[in-house]
């Protein structure tokens, strides 16, 4: 049922971009983006929220957020010193 859903909304936003390529109208750009991203964000709360779900119902809510967190802020140290070395 997800997997219907988020096909739908994919094929939409790439229509409205599609269309607005074509017609050269930003407001049908701007809109298949915002449906794009929208989807995207949709669907990565939506799994972040099962397997939080999951982990707490085995008990290992800590462990969860503890791995959850530790990748986020290695990532966001790896991208700045990637940003450092850059720039």
């Amino acid at each position: 049922m997800y997997v219907a859903l988020q096909l739908a909304l994919v094929a939409l936003g790439i229509f409205l971009l599609v269309q607005g390529g074509r017609r050269r109208r930003a407001g049908l750009l701007v809109g298949g983006g915002a449906v794009l991203l929208g989807t995207f964000l949709f669907f990565q709360v939506l799994d972040l929220w099962g397997e939080a779900l999951w982990f707490s119902a085995l008990g290992f809510s800590d462990r969860f957020w503890t791995v959850l967190v530790t990748r986020w802020l290695l990532g966001l140290a790896a991208a700045l010193l990637g940003a450092l070395v850059v720039g």
